[in-house]
């Protein structure tokens, strides 16, 4: 695999997760807000939610191998978010333990403020 066809796959990856997370959400619930508050045609709605479910579910019929990455990405971070920040009655050694290992990724990554 060559470095141009794993930037491609990355950029696939990139635009349906993107446009799951913050292209359609938002925009469908202003479209459902415009219907009921400003009584806009239904038909707009409909069209753009089509256009929508196309954009988001061509790249699984495109490119499976891809997409099925991406969702185990995803689902890969469900384990971490239930440990470090939905579980409210940690063990002080994990607590000190995330605590030293976000240090030390921040230090290797060097994040801009």
């Amino acid at each position: 695999m060559t470095l141009t066809s794993q930037y491609s796959e990355l950029r696939i990856l990139h635009f349906i997760f993107k446009e799951l997370r913050c292209g359609i959400r938002p925009n469908i619930v202003m479209q459902l807000f415009l219907i009921f508050s400003k009584q806009v045609n239904i038909i707009f709605p409909i069209i753009f939610f089509i256009i929508c479910l196309f954009l988001v579910t061509l790249p699984f019929y495109v490119s499976p191998w891809e997409v099925g990455i991406g969702l185990g990405l995803i689902i890969s971070g469900i384990p971490v978010y239930l440990i470090f920040i939905y579980w409210k009655d940690k063990p002080l050694w994990l607590i000190r333990t995330s605590g030293k290992l976000s240090n030390i990724l921040a230090y290797l990554v060097q994040p801009a403020y």
